[in-house]
């Protein structure tokens, strides 16, 4: 018992500590403030935080308190940010591992590592690589701490007293962002719902706790701030004029449009992601052909590959410098244009319909992984919550103005799917098979390892 907890210790110590150094060389490669960074590091020179984020609630944003962080962590030393935005990194990797995690083998919430290292930080980057983080991954972080308690109580494990101020802290952290608002929003109010439903059917009291329905309150008030905050309106209608002038004419079936496709075609087409969903699409295949499962759901698995596997050979060659290209890039042409009137709408209806298709087998390609319908629920609902995380930027003109900032909440949902499927893959395969295991761990591993370096070459 001792030698197997020693074990188990160092394999964490070793998995963390590579993290750690990998994120330290990459965040002392970052040595000036650039974009926004800029801004907020000034913004409190001639003001106090309390008028600050008065001025920005009625003119600007409803992230008070992501904003009011994010003015205080701007003016402290870079390293600062670099220390504590390395530790939300190992808090994102150490959640995922808690949630992905429903076995009692502990190896297995290591495999959060190499699918959170998956995370292009390119996408870090738009609006500088703080304010962007603050914004974006530190929410995401906190959101996903949070959830792990969830996911801890639904499997019994008790969790100490200290940590309740801290869960919710982390919680009200998170909720300041629009995204990850509304998918605690949906995600416990469907938990509840179904615990509910089941209740009246078995006659018994609802097995869910108090905090899932605190949780749901919680992200109520948010949705409310979000959507009563007048800065966000403001900010609506100045950006439209600014970068799209017709946006009040533009109907909600186009809006819907625009914003399945920004969700579909980024992690499917992306140079900067295509490891990500590649993995997705991968792992996929890889577990319904070891598993030897129906051909239907083999060849359902093969097509989500075609894209983001022409989209990297693309990239490759063109590191080679190899100029060949597939067409691929072709399908993303309309995404970066402020309307979709500016392409013909047969190209929007072939691509909306060539992405259905995709998401479509991906599912049925889940279905095949899954035996039980609860796994295979959670999966797709994994899936389907990255796209729609995403989709939302579709009813907001600031979409072309963040750019794929606003993908980083789909980026993690699919590290977290990732981390579904290894987790899933490792925990039920038979013992004679742990040749599979190991090829499909080193695979993620790989793509990991270059993920985090790619801007280091």
């Amino acid at each position: 018992m001792k030698k197997d907890k020693k074990q188990i210790i160092l394999q964490y110590a070793l998995g963390y500590g590579l993290m750690i150094i990998l994120y330290f060389i990459i965040h002392m490669c970052i040595r000036i403030l650039s974009g926004d960074d800029v801004f907020f590091s000034r913004a409190l020179d001639d003001e106090n935080i309390f008028s600050f984020l008065s001025y920005r609630y009625l003119n600007w944003t409803s992230r008070l308190g992501i904003e009011a962080l994010l003015v205080i962590i701007a003016r402290l030393p870079i390293m600062v940010w670099r220390i504590t935005d390395i530790l939300m990194i190992i808090l994102l990797s150490v959640s995922t591992g808690i949630i992905i995690n429903n076995s009692d083998n502990k190896f297995i919430s290591l495999l959060a590592i190499p699918v959170v290292m998956m995370i292009p930080t390119e996408v870090m980057r738009s609006a500088g690589e703080m304010a962007t983080t603050i914004n974006y991954l530190w929410p995401a972080a906190c959101a996903l701490y949070a959830a792990s308690y969830l996911f801890r109580a639904i499997r019994g494990i008790k969790v100490k007293l200290f940590e309740y101020p801290l869960i919710y802290l982390s919680l009200i952290f998170a909720l300041f962002n629009e995204q990850i608002t509304v998918i605690f929003f949906v995600a416990t109010g469907l938990f509840i719902l179904a615990d509910v439903i089941k209740s009246i059917k078995d006659k018994a009291k609802p097995s869910l706790s108090i905090h899932w329905y605190v949780f749901f309150v919680l992200s109520l008030l948010g949705i409310l701030l979000v959507v009563t905050c007048p800065g966000n309106a403001n900010r609506t209608a100045i950006e439209a004029g600014i970068n799209f002038p017709g946006w009040e004419n533009v109907t909600l079936i186009e809006k819907l449009g625009m914003g399945f496709l920004q969700a579909v075609t980024f992690p499917m087409l992306s140079t900067e992601t295509n490891f990500l969903f590649f993995f997705t699409t991968f792992s996929i295949l890889y577990i319904n052909i070891t598993k030897k499962k129906k051909y239907i759901y083999i060849i359902a698995s093969l097509f989500p590959m075609v894209l983001p596997t022409l989209s990297l050979i693309e990239k490759i060659l063109s590191m080679a410098h190899i100029n060949i290209t597939f067409g691929v890039t072709y399908f993303m042409s309309n995404v970066d244009l402020p309307s979709m009137s500016d392409v013909p709408m047969i190209h929007v209806i072939i691509e909306v319909l060539i992405y259905l298709f995709y998401i479509i087998c991906t599912i049925v390609g889940i279905v095949g992984v899954f035996s039980k319908g609860k796994e295979r629920i959670i999966a797709i609902l994994l899936l389907c919550a990255a796209f729609c995380s995403r989709m939302l930027t579709g009813f907001s003109p600031t979409v072309y103005v963040s750019y794929h900032r606003t993908a980083i909440i789909e980026c993690i949902l699919i590290a977290l799917l990732n981390g579904y499927l290894l987790c899933f893959y490792n925990a039920h395969e038979d013992d004679k098979n742990k040749k599979y295991r190991r090829v499909i761990n080193v695979i993620a591993l790989i793509l990991g390892l270059v993920t985090v370096l790619k801007p280091l070459i």
